[in-house]
């Protein structure tokens, strides 16, 4: 053990360092054993080292590695040549079964329909009807003179009241035809009617949308200038359409609706529309198909007008065109339909009578307008 001495009485120097011996040593002491095990003694120690200087140096660390799996090859037996690969089976001879329809009989299994009933060998079997094909259009063997025989005429009806709160402004009420084969449905083509309905339906419908909007704000303005009491004496605003039907024979429908406004003031408008129609097409016919267009043939037609219009004057009707030539502006080709006595030429409300003669309508018989007249047999056969 280290050990050192210092004397604690030296006394040391104000303002100084005090000197001090070294410490004597009375033997020089080994430094500290270095052990090869915290467990082994010094002595014991140093025994080993010098033992093991005397051994020889170890080998070196052998390393293995381990030999690599190899999946051994598995082969399968070979097949005896005795046994076959495919057994052959011999060939079934076909069964001859009676032909039968697929949809009764089909293999010994019913596929529709109940089962047939046993018939026996002394009753004949009855014949099956045969099954009608679908037919088209051009397929229909039909007898044109019998279109208008077999047609039925209905009225349709759409009535309506537009209202503002709890008042009525608009008045609605439409009547239109509507067409159908009356009997042999199958026998005559339904589309020429469907194309005849479509044309009456959209002119009604479109009529009801005029009311519902441009005759209603008409009518709302109208009733919200009132006075404050709600408007007091408001007459509500009337929209009709009625239609007439005028002529059926052979393949020819004719008909003409009126369409009639009221939007206050002593009376209302009336605005007529004819049509004439082939059944055997649905086709709208025009004045052009009846009558010629010339300027020799309308002059014909004005002619034949004017003269009804100076036989009715004498009768004490009263027309505004004192003259001939006052007429011809008036006239409209598109204003034509057909009626049995002949044919329908028709004037605006108001333009060559007055208002409380209503509209004007002239009837010009079949075969009288000569060479005019484009298909004389047309309209006029019964």
């Amino acid at each position: 053990m280290y050990i050192s001495r210092r004397s604690t009485n030296a006394a040391v120097p104000r303002g100084g360092t005090a000197a001090v011996a070294p410490p004597a040593i009375a033997e020089e002491l080994p430094g500290p054993p270095v052990f090869e095990s915290a467990s082994a003694e010094p002595e014991a120690a140093a025994e080993v080292t010098e033992a093991d200087a005397a051994l020889p140096e170890p080998e070196a660390e052998q390393t293995f590695e381990e030999p690599a799996y190899i999946e051994p090859e598995i082969t399968a037996p070979p097949v005896e040549e005795s046994v076959p690969e495919r057994l052959e089976l011999p060939a079934e001879e076909p069964v001859n079964e009676p032909e039968l329809p697929a949809t009764e009989y089909s293999g010994g299994v019913y596929i529709s329909g109940p089962e047939p009933e046993t018939v026996s060998e002394e009753a004949p079997q009855a014949a099956a009807e045969p099954v009608a094909e679908e037919k088209s259009e051009d397929d229909y063997a039909y007898d044109v003179k019998s279109f208008a025989d077999n047609l039925d005429v209905q009225t349709e009806q759409i009535r309506e009241t537009v209202r503002y709160n709890d008042a009525a402004l608009v008045e609605l009420n439409i009547k239109y035809p509507h067409l159908e084969w009356r009997r042999n449905l199958f026998a005559f083509p339904p589309r020429p009617l469907e194309r005849i309905n479509m044309f009456y339906n959209a002119a009604a419908v479109g009529f009801k949308k005029y009311a519902q909007n441009t005759l209603y704000k008409l009518a709302l303005r109208d009733f919200m200038g009132r006075d404050a009491e709600a408007g007091e004496g408001f007459q509500p605003y009337g929209a009709v359409m009625k239609f007439e039907d005028t002529y059926r024979r052979g393949n020819l429908y004719s008909a003409y609706f009126d369409v009639y406004e009221y939007t206050g003031g002593t009376h209302g408008n009336t605005v007529r529309r004819g049509q004439a129609w082939d059944l055997s097409d649905g086709r709208l016919l025009q004045y052009g198909d009846f009558l010629s267009g010339s300027a020799e043939c309308r002059q014909t037609v004005l002619e034949a007008v004017w003269a009804q219009i100076e036989r009715q004057r004498a009768d004490g009707a009263a027309y505004s065109p004192a003259q001939f030539q006052e007429l011809r502006p008036y006239f409209d080709a598109a204003h034509f339909y057909l009626t049995d006595g002949g044919y329908a030429v028709y004037f605006n409300l108001c333009d060559v009578a007055p208002y409380s003669a209503g509209i004007p309508v002239f009837i010009l018989p079949y075969g009288s307008l000569g060479a005019c007249e484009l298909n004389p047999d047309m309209a006029g056969e019964k």
